[in-house]
């Protein structure tokens, strides 16, 4: 299969007017973001408060809370990375402020610098208007802003992978200098995506394949590799070594088990009803019973003296001995609804789901910001506030009345999500296929396919993890647009003219 190279574009030329149409919409971009971040009040999801007391803590010379070292809940030590509470202490240390806002803006800069280096990457192969037209797609998508508006690290994994396969086809052009720093960057920044977010360890092949179609050698792919692979370990060893010397592991997190063990209790493929009448508790066997029925057995495990690395073993074996029970065709169906509950609510699998048109009001409700739900977190992950943070807590409840109401149209408006979605990204990927654009196909299309099947095995379905995807999937579907009509138009063209040759020859044959 050739590769399409990064440098060629399928529509060669001068960019013409296009270089002065990006300062506008750059422009755009960055009027949203700032309208939308002063405006609107910022989501908190209830894992929120774990990264802010971990920053709050960092910030007040503390060491990080035990939910990052001992806490006998699902999410606690071995799950819980440290990237993104690191990430909000470092912006409010260098703006000399606790506040939501600049966690916020923080976060769109970065998204600008990814969404940049995206269509870069698409204006080499297909040409500058598209790119600007991918770049329109990213600003314009509600959910895309919104994610940026949530303070959790999901809006980060998309946009330093963008990064990471902008530096795999970018070195090239700087020969073995270029190799080198581009490869130990772009591993640098996977390192990073680790520490953010664990599951971004999915995406970990994708910058590799980008490379190897760019340098086209297999001795430049190897020494990408190595290279890459070096920029990872630099970034990941210090939380790793910590690891080893708290829980004798050597590992970022060793959460698999507890993942696999919730995700079976969240589609019921481990009897919920059965788990709570082995475990001696009461209350109803509904989907969110799944927290309470895995902290237990998590704390059960601690108590009875194994690490938190042995618990966790426990669960997974635990975990699969009820998948092996399951007939095939039983758990292929719980794991493929599972997959389609992300895409599509489904009542069985709780209400984590929600579309953003349909459901406007409660993206708009402030949300995550009440008292309850931070006396809940306090206590559950067994942290105290700082004053600065509970006040810059009260602070972030500001949303404005007209913008309110703009930004409900906006939603109204411009949401492209859920089902429609999926398939039109699946019919831009065959299409990609067809017209055999592979540095799309593997830059984009394949770090949805890869965080989907993991998903089909640990996943549960979160608004937040579709709306992750939504970036990598707008640019699939904008590029795939673009590059079929260009290739329908090249082919009309063709067309026109193989006419307009024959008429001329049938006319000077008649003479």
């Amino acid at each position: 299969m050739p590769a399409v190279n990064p440098e060629t574009s399928m529509n060669p030329g001068p960019p013409s007017r296009a270089r002065f149409v990006w300062p506008v919409i750059v422009f755009l971009f960055v009027a949203s973001r700032i309208w939308l971040h002063e405006y609107i009040s910022p989501v908190l999801d209830s894992d929120t408060y774990k990264y802010l007391g971990g920053a709050d803590a960092l910030i007040n010379g503390g060491p990080l809370p035990p939910l990052f070292d001992d806490l006998p809940v699902t999410g606690g030590a071995l799950h819980a990375v440290p990237g993104y509470a690191w990430f909000i202490s470092a912006v409010w240390q260098a703006l000399g402020t606790v506040s939501m806002s600049s966690i916020l803006f923080c976060q769109s800069l970065l998204a600008l610098v990814g969404n940049l280096a995206a269509c870069s990457l698409v204006q080499r192969t297909i040409g500058p208007w598209t790119a600007i037209a991918v770049f329109s797609a990213l600003t314009l998508s509600p959910s895309i802003a919104w994610l940026e508006h949530t303070v959790m690290p999901d809006v980060l994994a998309p946009q330093l992978l963008f990064l990471s396969v902008w530096l795999a086809a970018a070195g090239v052009r700087g020969g073995k200098s270029g190799l080198v720093a581009s490869a130990l960057l772009a591993g640098a920044i996977a390192g990073a995506q680790i520490l953010l977010r664990t599951a971004s360890q999915v995406y970990l092949p994708i910058p590799l394949i980008v490379a190897a179609l760019a340098w086209k050698r297999i001795p430049a792919s190897l020494a990408w590799l190595i290279f890459y692979v070096a920029g990872i370990i630099l970034v990941i060893s210090p939380w790793v070594v910590d690891n080893h010397r708290r829980h004798g592991v050597y590992d970022v997190s060793h959460s698999i088990g507890r993942n696999l063990y919730f995700s079976g209790l969240w589609t019921n493929t481990i009897d919920r009803s059965k788990e709570l009448r082995r475990l001696g508790i009461s209350g109803p066997a509904n989907v969110m019973a799944s927290f309470r029925i895995s902290d237990l057995v998590f704390r059960t495990h601690l108590e009875s003296g194994k690490t938190v690395a042995e618990a966790d073993d426990a669960m997974r074996e635990r975990a699969i001995s009820v998948y092996r029970q399951s007939s095939f065709p039983n758990l292929a169906r719980q794991r493929f609804k599972v997959l389609m509950a992300l895409f599509e609510p489904d009542p069985e699998m709780g209400g984590t789901v929600r579309p953003m048109r349909q459901n406007s009001v409660h993206y708009l409700s402030k949300r995550g910001l009440g008292m309850e739900l931070q006396a809940w977190a306090q206590d559950r992950f067994q942290y105290r506030f700082s004053p600065a943070l509970r006040e810059s807590l009260k602070d972030a409840r500001r949303s404005h009345a007209g913008a309110v109401k703009l930004v409900r149209r906006w939603m109204q408006e411009f949401t492209l999500e859920g089902l429609p979605l999926l398939y039109l990204f699946l019919v831009a990927t065959l299409l990609l296929f067809a017209l055999r654009i592979w540095l799309i196909v593997f830059a984009f299309a394949a770090p949805v396919a890869a965080f989907l099947a993991a998903f089909l095995f640990v996943g549960t379905p979160l608004w937040r993890y579709q709306a992750a995807l939504h970036p990598f999937m707008v640019v699939v579907i904008v590029t795939a647009l673009s590059a079929t009509l260009q290739k329908l138009m090249k082919l009309m063209t063709l067309r026109h003219d193989l006419g307009s040759t024959s008429d001329t020859t049938g006319k000077k044959a008649r003479k």
